[in-house]
């Protein structure tokens, strides 16, 4: 995401909106999944106070309850709100962990 922050061209996120756009039309998408926005990405990370904005999770900066929402509502764990700190720590490292790496994984294969 922060390599939007190094873009010269102002414009060019908002073309990278529109061709995604373009491609979920053209591919039968409209309307069926949510897209992100380059753009607002950019406007984000362009941010002079980085700690102003939540778009972007700062997940070394979570609270041990912020981590027990995500969890929660992201994760399945029903039952995090008994659970120690550490193991909180522990499960949501390594649920991030593993989100992380397959998202790297999919960027591998996509490019």
């Amino acid at each position: 995401m922060f390599f939007f922050s190094q873009i010269n061209d102002e414009s060019l996120p908002y073309k990278l909106d529109a061709t995604v756009r373009n491609m979920a039309k053209r591919f039968g998408f409209e309307g069926k999944i949510h897209l992100k926005h380059a753009s607002k990405v950019y406007r984000e990370v362009s941010r002079k106070d980085l700690e102003a904005h939540k778009y972007i999770p700062n997940f070394d900066e979570m609270t041990v309850d912020e981590k027990r929402d995500v969890l929660g509502k992201f994760f399945g764990f029903h039952k995090v709100g008994s659970l120690p700190p550490e193991k909180v720590e522990r499960y949501f490292s390594m649920k991030i962990g593993q989100v992380s790496k397959e998202l790297e994984q999919d960027l591998l294969e996509f490019s």
